[in-house]
């Protein structure tokens, strides 16, 4: 039985997950989720980065799982993306860390890799989910909800073809890789950060933007 950890920003998030299974409730914003084949704890994190580290150490302090799936929604960088695509990260990158002083590349963390790798064996079988076709690429991260306005446009010289942004992943990939674990990263995108108004696009799409990331980590949890 393979045991999982599936970790949220937002309720909305882990809401998405439950229209399509009956979670027991542990309490503390901790839900179990059981099957033949899995068990899989789902987690509200909060927003951001430290949040999101802060709750996955208190957790695999506690418990064992064999990997951490990071599921929610996302903003897209790229044209590659449109509202309501899903991705299935690659890799995640800050956006945000700079050491460069030091000799290391923009985004990098002292004694981190500049990519978190995500599980390759899971990317590939998130992407036989047979609904809808599944992207695949680079997602940035940093303590911003990035918008037009804001857009950092130097993201496309500093990283290698960058595809979405969101405020988690990355320190889900960090945590991921102190505590050698295996990570995933599935995302709906909710809104595109090159348009005007994205903020107000990401609140109207938001509820179905998570429903269809809920259906697809739930399929990868029960088939795998």
């Amino acid at each position: 039985m393979k045991r999982y950890l599936i970790v949220c920003a937002m309720q909305a998030e882990i809401d998405g997950i439950f229209l399509h299974c009956k979670p027991k409730d542990m309490g503390n914003n901790l839900y179990l989720i059981e099957g033949e084949n899995f068990q899989a704890y789902v987690m509200k994190s909060g927003i951001g980065k430290v949040a999101m580290a802060y709750k996955l150490g208190s957790f695999l302090n506690d418990f064992q799982v064999d990997e951490i799936i990071n599921v929610g929604v996302a903003g897209s960088l790229s044209s590659e993306l449109k509202c309501f695509d899903t991705l299935v990260a690659s890799k995640a990158a800050y956006s945000d860390v700079d050491l460069v002083s030091w000799g290391l590349p923009f985004g990098q963390m002292q004694g981190c890799p500049l990519y978190f790798e995500c599980d390759k064996e899971g990317i590939e079988k998130a992407l036989t989910f047979p609904k809808k076709k599944l992207k695949t690429g680079l997602i940035l991260t940093s303590d911003t909800f990035v918008t037009k306005e804001n857009l950092n446009t130097k993201f496309y010289e500093f990283f290698e073809n960058p595809v979405s942004c969101d405020m988690e992943s990355a320190a889900v990939g960090q945590c991921a890789f102190l505590a050698n674990k295996p990570f995933m990263i599935i995302r709906t995108i909710s809104d595109d950060t090159t348009v005007e108004d994205n903020t107000r696009s990401y609140e109207e799409q938001l509820k179905e933007s998570c429903a269809m990331t809920g259906e697809i980590v739930y399929y990868l949890i029960s088939n795998y």
